[in-house]
């Protein structure tokens, strides 16, 4: 199966999860069996924490999914709502809020 093809397939779970669960928040996910339980973005491998630093660090958005193939736009998104959520003294609100400080 291509890249391509597995690609489609997950936008279109995607799709299908937005339509029932529209808030973003349903797309983060938790698992023990998947990267040690932390919070991951739904059809993929990809930590909260990965993105976060990503963009901590100085990456574009549109970087980050050209970078990481299988994000997907809403996906970034809930994963910047769910640092939001968190306390401040959370490190993934602290990589939110140096994001925030470089976008302004």
């Amino acid at each position: 199966m291509s890249m391509q093809t597995v690609i489609g397939m997950l936008r279109e779970e995607v799709s299908a999860k937005l339509a029932t669960h529209p808030p973003t928040a349903e797309l983060i996910v938790q698992d023990p069996k998947l990267l040690f339980g932390k919070p991951t973005v739904f059809g993929t491998r990809l930590s909260v924490e990965l993105l976060l630093e990503g963009l901590a660090g100085g990456r574009t958005p549109e970087q980050l999914m050209r970078s990481y193939p299988t994000l997907y736009p809403e996906g970034l998104e809930a994963a910047i709502a769910f640092a939001e959520g968190l306390p401040a003294m959370h490190p993934l609100a602290g990589l939110l809020a140096q994001y925030r400080a470089l976008c302004r």
